[in-house]
């Protein structure tokens, strides 16, 4: 059996999305946002949580939107709209998609007023919508509602779907991390609960050494091994043979728990799209760039099995940025015209400076905001 490969973002395209006046995205399988805060950067993820809703929402998306995503309904809109649009690019298998979605306000309810799907040679469906018309725009998307498609664009309008609810959300809780968890869990949620039970997994597996050699590199000398136990209702017990003796999770520090969440993340998860946030969260600031050597390792491991895309503030994170960076790192920052994305190596002398430097001194030092400061702000994209 082929091993099926991850639905890969190649493009994000957003407009008067919250500061988003106008912004366009090309995404790899690793794709690092830098950035000061507020200035977009988990907006973006917003964009790609709000795709996955469209897609797969029972509720009304309203009802979705208002519960999973920051500022709920009216945060979507940019400052004095009422409608917007969110676009995606995405390999899946080896077929390319496009897919947009345009949104609007009807009394306070977000309605669908546009809705495309299309190849490179062919649309499978567009929709349109008036949100002032009699009849209602709908609240529930083509991409969910199926029933309403046939044959060939029925089959390729599930791949889709299928392809964005394979977006995986983490904003890892070491408390809930720590937590005995059901033997029957297959992967972690999105706060790191049900982490013992996939560490037992991985480590009866043949990712087991490869899995302990990164511990070394994460928490040198720390850990010896991983133990299992089971409580009286047979949850699974998470336990850490130290050099001088066995701990428990509850006893474990936040960082290593937050490690252990990062390795069952990359060794254990499906084919799919990992979105972090702030990966450096509770780490260690000097061991903090092995996390990017090991997602980079781990996609150069196994290509096309997953893709990463991570927010960061850490400088010290970037300096585990391999030397083939120039496509992967994204600058979001702010002007009078709202949020705006450029990729670092396009800001005049980046990379050239970088290799001197090193991309991790340029962001610390605030060069970045600097150089798109003297640029003329019509040539920012």
């Amino acid at each position: 059996m082929v091993a099926r490969s991850a639905p890969q973002i190649t493009r994000l395209s957003l407009e008067n999305f919250k500061g988003f006046r106008s912004a366009k995205l090309r995404l790899e399988a690793l794709t690092v946002l830098i950035g000061a805060n507020a200035t977009g950067k988990s907006n973006i993820l917003d964009a790609l949580h709000l795709l996955k809703l469209v897609a797969t929402s029972e509720t009304p998306l309203s009802v979705s939107v208002n519960e999973f995503i920051r500022g709920g309904v009216q945060g979507l809109f940019r400052h004095n709209t009422d409608h917007l649009s969110v676009e995606i690019e995405m390999v899946v298998d080896t077929d390319v998609y496009n897919y947009r979605v345009e949104l609007a306000l009807k009394s306070h309810v977000l309605v669908i007023t546009r809705e495309r799907l299309a190849t490179a040679i062919e649309t499978i469906f567009d929709v349109r919508h008036s949100a002032g018309q009699e009849d209602s725009p709908p609240t529930h998307s083509m991409l969910y509602s199926l029933h309403r498609l046939q044959g060939k664009a029925r089959r390729q309008t599930e791949e889709v779907r299928e392809a964005l609810d394979r977006f995986r959300f983490f904003q890892l809780n070491p408390d809930l991390a720590r937590a005995a968890s059901d033997p029957s869990v297959k992967a972690l949620d999105s706060f790191g609960g049900g982490l013992p039970t996939v560490l037992r997994n991985l480590w009866t597996s043949s990712r087991r050494d490869a899995m302990m050699s990164w511990l070394d590199e994460l928490l040198p000398g720390e850990i010896a091994g991983l133990e299992f136990q089971e409580d009286q209702k047979g949850r699974v017990l998470l336990e850490l043979a130290e050099p001088e003796g066995t701990i428990t999770a509850e006893s474990a520090s936040d960082g290593t728990i937050r490690y252990l969440c990062i390795l069952a993340m990359l060794f254990g998860e499906s084919p799919g799209t990992l979105i972090l946030e702030e990966v450096e969260n509770g780490l260690y600031p000097q061991r903090q760039h092995l996390v990017l050597q090991l997602i980079q390792q781990a996609l150069a491991s196994h290509p096309m099995s997953q893709q990463v895309l991570l927010t960061t503030h850490s400088p010290t994170l970037l300096l585990g940025v391999g030397e083939d960076w120039q496509d992967s790192v994204l600058f979001v920052f702010k002007t009078e015209r709202g949020s705006k994305v450029r990729r670092v190596a396009d800001l005049p002398r980046a990379v050239e400076l970088a290799k001197t430097q090193g991309l991790a001194r340029l962001h610390e030092s605030g060069w970045l905001e600097d150089a798109i400061f003297f640029e003329d702000e019509d040539e920012v994209a």
